[in-house]
């Protein structure tokens, strides 16, 4: 019997655990959401437990909005211009006091590159690097175990089993600036254009026209 309520009480501890990890990160996803359809909401940490908090700890886009429409005496999100901040961050990241590997002409051309860029793509590179820098610095059987658990929490948060994650955004044929891949552009592109991509990401299309993905 001991083992028995030994096993239950762990069991239960550690699916508390991934349920909280699991609503973690829909919430961030969510924040991520925000944060792309409003370009000067502060990305901090503040924001986000601010907005977790007044959803009750399930953020929904229809929650934020209200919230951002709504503003309650009390509760007041900060807006800025971050995109300064980000183009910094990733060139602190970048930077080799060396001057071996990244010289002072290739942070001034990256800063110029960078400039173009919205807070979202900014971002987007930011963790780009980030990842790259920290699996630079494992062992092979770390990295084996790494990806094995983002394929696990992939598969976990997937409604749509066997189909690839329709990307929030796109970089057109012919363009160097990312869209928007929202309802809005789906609902303009060509039959050809709308039918491939049905035949890649299948019902993830839908889900986007819904709103709900």
């Amino acid at each position: 019997m001991s083992n028995i309520l030994n096993y239950e009480h762990l069991k239960t501890k550690q699916d508390a655990k991934t349920a909280a990890e699991d609503l973690d990160r829909r919430n961030r996803a969510v924040f991520q959401q925000l944060l792309e359809k409003h370009g000067l909401l502060a990305s901090h940490e503040a924001n986000f437990q601010m907005l977790v908090k007044f959803a009750g700890g399930e953020l929904t886009p229809e929650k934020a909005e209200f919230l951002l429409n709504n503003p309650p005496p009390g509760i007041s999100l900060q807006f800025q211009d971050e995109r300064n901040a980000w183009i910094k961050k990733i060139l602190d990241l970048l930077h080799d006091p060396t001057q071996k590997r990244f010289t002072s002409w290739d942070e001034a051309q990256e800063r110029k590159r960078l400039a173009y860029k919205t807070r979202s793509e900014l971002m987007a590179r930011y963790e780009q690097l980030k990842l790259k820098q920290e699996m630079a610095r494992k062992s092979a059987p770390e990295l084996r175990a790494d990806i094995a658990a983002i394929r696990k929490a992939e598969e976990r948060d997937n409604p749509f089993p066997g189909w690839p994650r329709l990307p929030k955004q796109i970089v057109r044929p012919g363009t160097v600036r990312a869209v928007q891949l929202d309802a809005a552009y789906i609902k303009n592109l060509d039959a050809f254009s709308l039918k491939r991509l049905v035949a890649v990401y299948g019902p993830w299309v839908n889900a986007r026209l819904n709103g709900t993905a």
